[in-house]
């Protein structure tokens, strides 16, 4: 009997649960069937029309935002067309010109201002200038580099009464290489015997006026007539006068010869001789210089 009673437990447990199932599944049931059966609740009105609600609503599809297109830029003004101008020949092409040759500075001599030309140095070589040569071949360097190239120079000595060309009886370019040839020639005194004797400038003056130059430049210690060594003053202008009348007459016109003079200090009087030869062809004053000048 308890091996029937066990068997039979489970099956009336199982029994009863599908029936507490049922009757929970009933009751719901019956509970949504009485809420369908209800009359729906009364709706209280303000006063306020109903809305009116069309009876299809339209959509319209809205665009995904992408950039902006810039505003297009304002049109230019127009810009006023010039009016047509006449043609006019072009000039013609000027063929190039040569170069300009570089400006020089002014040309002197020991000081005195020497005009643009063709210059002759007539320089004193007498004893009262053995101390001073070397100062007065440095200073006829400087003055020969100075002058334009497109003109010339000749230099001649006077010793004595004797006349010495100076590498060349005509006259030469004033280029670098005339120049360095004339001042190695003055420097090489056993060539020519170095400065002696007296001054008698007659003859190199002849020299000088016969090349037919713009400009003489006369250097000198002093010719005074009182020395030991004396001089025809009167002689020697007249020679001088003829020489430059010559000239003239085969050439047109006369050179002028510009004096300058070495003297221990400027409150020596000029040369008189110097100083006629001066005012006879044009030389105006004599310049006179110190050997402290000369020689800086």
């Amino acid at each position: 009997m308890r091996q029937v009673s066990r068997r039979a437990s489970p099956w009336l447990l199982s029994i009863v649960l599908h029936g507490v199932l049922i009757l929970i599944g009933l009751s719901l049931t019956w509970t949504i069937i009485r809420l369908e059966d209800r009359p729906p609740a009364p709706v209280a009105e303000a006063g306020l029309p109903a809305p009116s609600m069309p009876a299809v609503l339209e959509l319209t599809p809205m665009e995904a935002p992408g950039p902006r297109a810039a505003p297009d830029p304002p049109a230019p003004e127009p810009e006023p067309v010039p009016e047509p101008q006449p043609r006019q020949a072009a000039p013609p092409l000027e063929a190039p010109s040569a170069p300009v040759a570089p400006t020089h500075m002014a040309t002197s001599f020991a000081g005195s201002d020497l005009p643009g030309g063709d210059l002759v140095f007539v320089l004193d070589a007498s004893g009262t200038m053995i101390p001073w040569f070397h100062a007065v071949v440095d200073e006829l360097d400087r003055s020969i580099a100075a002058m334009q190239s497109k003109h010339r120079f000749a230099v001649v000595l006077f010793k004595g009464g004797e006349a010495l060309s100076v590498v060349s009886h005509r006259m030469r370019p004033a280029t670098d290489a005339a120049r360095s040839a004339a001042v190695r020639w003055l420097r090489d005194t056993p060539r020519w015997g170095g400065p002696g004797l007296g001054s008698d400038p007659v003859a190199a003056l002849e020299r000088a006026l016969r090349l037919d130059p713009a400009t003489i430049v006369l250097f000198s210690g002093g010719m005074d007539a009182s020395t030991s060594f004396s001089l025809d003053a009167q002689g020697v202008l007249e020679a001088l006068r003829a020489a430059a009348d010559d000239a003239s007459d085969a050439n047109g016109h006369g050179a002028v010869i510009r004096c300058v003079q070495l003297v221990p200090n400027t409150t020596i009087e000029p040369d008189p001789l110097l100083s006629a030869i001066a005012e006879a062809h044009g030389g105006g004053a004599v310049h006179l210089i110190t050997p402290e000048e000369l020689d800086p």
